[in-house]
C-alpha cells in the first residue's frame, strides 16, 4: 500500500461553476472523490485557494515546506493551475532537489464550449 499525500492549491481543477464563470469552491471532500484509494492511503491537505496567476514565489516554499513537513509518504500531488504549473514544477525541482520521492503536478483546463 503506498501512502499518498495531495495537496490542493487551487486553479480551474478546485474550481465550480459560478454565474461570471469558474471559481475557487471545491472542497477537500469533492476533490477526494476523483481520486481510487484501491490500495491506496490518501491523505488531503488544502495547502491554498489560488488561481495559478497568483501563485508568487513565497507559495512555491509554502508547497516545498508541506511535503518536507510530511516525510511518511511515498508520493506527492499537487492539484494545480496550468497557467503556472510549469514555473512550479521547475521551482520545486530545484527547493526539493534530493527528495527521492514521486511528486506529481495535475491540473485541469476549462472546456468552453461554443
Amino acid at each position: 500500500m503506498k501512502r499518498i499525500l495531495v495537496l490542493a492549491t487551487g486553479g480551474t481543477i478546485s474550481s465550480t461553476p459560478q454565474k461570471n464563470g469558474l471559481a475557487p469552491g471545491i472542497t477537500i471532500e469533492q476533490l477526494s472523490s476523483f481520486f481510487d484509494r484501491a490500495d491506496n492511503e490518501i491523505e488531503f491537505i488544502p495547502t491554498m485557494d489560488k488561481d495559478s496567476t497568483n501563485i508568487q514565489p513565497e507559495d512555491w516554499l509554502t508547497i516545498g515546506r508541506q511535503i518536507l513537513e510530511h516525510p511518511k509518504f511515498d508520493a506527492y500531488i499537487i492539484t494545480h493551475g496550468t497557467d503556472t504549473m510549469a514555473y512550479t514544477a521547475s521551482a520545486l525541482s530545484y527547493l526539493l532537489n534530493d527528495l527521492k520521492k514521486t511528486i506529481v503536478l495535475t491540473g485541469s483546463m476549462d472546456s468552453k464550449e461554443t
